[in-house]
């Protein structure tokens, strides 16, 4: 035969099992949402000029609470998409698009994707992996959250990766043979805006 519980052993039981509740329940408010529109934007520079131009997601699988926490987040980008905008259509700009996609940059043939991996979402960054070029690195992403749980989510972020970490070395400012006015920043930013609905 069972004793009867005490009130302070009554009383942690109630406290845990409350616990259990409210985290479960927590679990399955987060809803599943897809990205309606978005625009990922880099930027590279060199001593007197810069490029910029576009990627577009391949995939992606995003929750987020009620509350506006992301509590998974994993998105693919089409590196084959990669493109310049900053220069007028013509054989100038194909020809730099197509070296962006050869192997001294994203080596697109070997490497068709780049990817983000969440693990959390803290004190407004997004904190996991970033692959690019088979390279994985832990990585922090600030990010703003505009909307509501209805009507869908904007996250807006910037941030700037080391192409040197990812094997990216083309005429890199740590290579000493490379002539000052042809060396490209080995910082490269990239602005992203993601609007999602459930």
């Amino acid at each position: 035969m069972s004793l009867p519980l005490s009130p302070s052993s009554f009383l942690k039981r109630s406290v845990t099992v409350l616990a259990i509740f409210v985290g479960l329940a927590g679990a399955t408010m987060a809803k599943e949402y897809k990205i309606t529109d978005q625009t990922i934007r880099w930027t590279g520079s060199t001593p007197v000029k810069f490029h910029t131009g576009l990627l577009t997601p391949k995939s992606s699988a995003i929750k987020i609470s009620e509350e506006g926490k992301i509590e998974h987040l994993e998105v693919i980008l089409d590196m084959d998409s990669i493109n310049v905008t900053d220069m007028n259509e013509g054989r100038m700009r194909t020809k730099l698009t197509g070296h962006l996609k050869n192997e001294d940059f994203f080596h697109v043939g070997a490497h068709p994707t780049a990817k983000f991996t969440m693990d959390r979402h803290e004190a407004g960054m997004l904190k996991g992996l970033l692959e690019i070029r088979g390279v994985r690195m832990d990585f922090s992403i600030p990010v703003e959250m505009k909307g509501d749980a209805m009507k869908g989510w904007t996250l807006v972020g910037s941030f700037v990766f080391d192409r040197q970490e990812f094997d990216i070395n083309y005429q890199s400012g740590g290579l000493l043979s490379v002539a000052k006015d042809k060396l490209i920043d080995d910082d490269i930013k990239v602005d992203v805006s993601l609007q999602v609905a459930p």
